[in-house]
């Protein structure tokens, strides 16, 4: 979403394929959570901040975030991507 309207603010386009984004994921995994930022996943996942709020610095925190989130993913049966984007539309509905 984030990208998205980024992209629509600048060029009045938008991605087409489909998005699988951390915020979705988790809250399919762990939807009694109250927050689901970054800083909030972070927390929960046990996962050390650091360079917060610099490109680097949140692309690599979610990147172990997104890890996290495939490993506890296939610890609930989910193998394929196509797998874990029907599970999160699912609980969207």
């Amino acid at each position: 979403r984030f990208l998205n309207a980024a992209l629509w603010k600048q060029s009045r386009s938008h991605l087409t394929h489909r998005v699988i984004d951390t915020f979705d994921v988790a809250k399919w995994l762990r939807p009694r959570l109250n927050q689901y930022s970054l800083d909030d996943l972070l927390e929960v996942y046990r996962i050390p901040v650091e360079g917060r709020h610099t490109a680097l610095g949140d692309a690599l925190m979610t990147a172990k975030l997104w890890g996290m989130l495939l490993e506890e993913s296939v610890a609930r049966g989910v193998t394929t991507v196509g797998e874990l984007y029907e599970q999160v539309v699912l609980a969207k509905l």
